[in-house]
């Protein structure tokens, strides 16, 4: 079930892929369809993004939605389309590209 996991949520940035230090919060908006999930967040020109669930708050646990990948700059989306298997949390992560 998913019920009060969906919602809006500030997500942390990575300023490097291999040091994962953290440079600044931005939102990620989750909507839920009827068999589906929408993850949607703003894109900046020159960074990569990849969306990332959990079926757990722990941050080893998180497994890849997408690869890395370049979106053009203004509002970007994935659909999760698995997402009522069981309970997710997801994360977007960003990193310059």
């Amino acid at each position: 079930m998913i019920g009060a996991k969906v919602g809006r949520a500030a997500f942390r940035e990575a300023t490097s892929y291999l040091d994962g230090s953290i440079l600044q919060e931005f939102t990620v908006g989750i909507t839920r369809g009827a068999t589906t999930v929408r993850i949607t967040w703003r894109s900046i020109p020159g960074y990569q993004y990849k969306v990332q669930w959990a079926g757990t708050l722990n941050e080893d646990a998180f497994r890849d939605l997408t690869d890395f990948q370049t979106y053009p700059a203004g509002d970007a989306s994935e659909v999760d389309g698995g997402a009522f298997a069981d309970s997710r949390f997801y994360r977007v992560v960003r990193i310059p590209g």
